[in-house]
C-alpha cells in the first residue's frame, strides 16, 4: 500500500519516490546547470560499478580462501582482521600468515548471498571445514578494489571442539 501525497501541482507522490528523491538531491543540485537525468543515470552508473568492484574484491578472496591459495586476495597493506576468536590482526604479511594458517582444516566455501552498501559488503557463506559446515557472515570494507577490514561472525564452537578432540591426552 503506498501513501499519496499532494504538491501544490497537486500531481501524487508516492512515498518511494519521495524516500529516493531525498538522496539524489545530495548528487543532483550540486550539478543544477547539467540535465537532471543524466546526473542520476551517472550517480546510478557508479553504484553499480562501485557494488561490482566491492564484490569482486571479497569473491576473489573467499574463493580463493576455499581453495587454499590467497595469493590473488586484494588485501590493503594496513589490512585489520577480527574474527571470535582472539585479538584483531593488523597487516597484510600477517593476515596472510594466519589464513594460510587455516588451510589443512578447509574444504571448501559456498557463498550464499553478498550484501553491499558503497564499500562495504557482508558475505553470507558456509565454510565446509574438518570439523562440518559452519555458516559465516563476514564483513568486508573495501577501498579501491582492496580489502582494508574483515571482520567474521560465527559460532566458534564446533572448531574448538574438533580441536579439543585432536589435541593429544595431557601427560601425567
Amino acid at each position: 500500500m503506498h501513501s499519496l501525497h499532494f504538491r501544490s501541482t497537486s500531481r501524487p507522490v508516492f512515498a518511494e519516490t519521495r524516500a529516493f528523491a531525498g538522496v539524489a538531491k545530495a548528487v543532483l543540485f550540486p550539478l543544477r546547470g547539467l540535465p537532471k537525468l543524466w546526473c542520476l543515470r551517472r550517480y546510478l552508473e557508479m553504484e553499480f560499478f562501485m557494488r561490482e568492484h566491492v564484490i569482486h574484491a571479497v569473491e576473489a578472496h573467499l574463493n580463493g580462501l576455499g581453495a587454499r591459495d590467497i595469493s590473488a586476495s586484494p588485501f590493503h597493506r594496513d589490512i585489520e582482521f577480527v574474527g571470535p576468536i582472539g585479538p584483531p590482526i593488523k597487516g597484510a604479511r600477517t593476515v596472510r600468515s594466519v589464513f594460510t594458517g587455516f588451510f589443512p582444516t578447509i574444504k571448501g566455501i559456498r557463498i550464499t548471498r553478498h550484501i553491499v552498501d558503497g564499500e562495504w559488503c557482508a558475505t553470507v557463506s558456509d565454510f565446509d571445514t574438518i570439523f562440518g559446515t559452519i555458516p559465516m557472515i563476514d564483513c568486508f570494507h573495501v577501498v579501491d578494489g582492496q580489502i582494508l577490514s574483515i571482520r567474521v561472525y560465527y559460532d566458534p564452537r564446533p572448531i574448538l571442539e574438533g580441536m579439543s578432540r585432536a589435541a593429544p591426552p595431557p601427560s601425567s
